[in-house]
């Protein structure tokens, strides 16, 4: 069977330690500008400084991923401002043992003895969606909503129906 090309993508809840330094960057950056031109021009320094400190934490305020599921494999990309992406991982569903949803008692064994990759949105209410994929000794956190994310559940059901679990 032909799928071609499942895509899905998942937007990131930002952090909100990223956002109260970015607020702190643009709240200096606009005091040392206020003070410069009443105090002293040497302020302009700080507002650079402030400005570099803007430009950073917005670089990657708004991060999605995207699951590709193409041919036996889920390829992982990070989507940065909308604008740029960039090839994380691929993973080869050969190697796969388990995926079942995070809160399965299916994966209770697993929980300590692999490295936990998270690829979620964040969100405590997108818990529900939120499926464990065993492979190569990670588990793959990721976010499979019933209107994308179901078809990726089927194409690998497909593959490997004993290795797939909806409970």
């Amino acid at each position: 069977m032909d799928t071609g090309c499942i895509e899905v993508v998942v937007g990131r809840r930002t952090s909100p330690f990223t956002r109260i330094l970015r607020g702190l960057s643009i709240a200096g950056t606009a005091l040392c500008i206020l003070f410069a031109v009443r105090i002293s021009l040497f302020l302009i320094l700080g507002a650079v400084i402030f400005g570099i400190l803007i430009w950073y934490f917005t670089q990657d305020i708004n991060v999605d991923y995207e699951y590709v599921y193409v041919e036996k494999e889920i390829r992982i990309a990070k989507i940065i401002n909308k604008e740029k992406r960039k090839e994380i991982a691929s993973y080869p569903l050969d190697d796969m043992e388990i995926i079942a949803p995070f809160a399965s008692h299916r994966l209770d064994g697993y929980r300590e003895r692999v490295k936990m990759i998270d690829y979620t949105s964040g969100r405590e209410e997108d818990r529900n969606i939120r499926y464990g994929l065993v492979t190569g000794g990670r588990m793959l956190l990721l976010d499979l909503d019933e209107e994308y994310g179901a078809e990726i559940l089927k194409q690998i059901r497909f593959f490997a129906p004993r290795k797939v679990f909806r409970d």
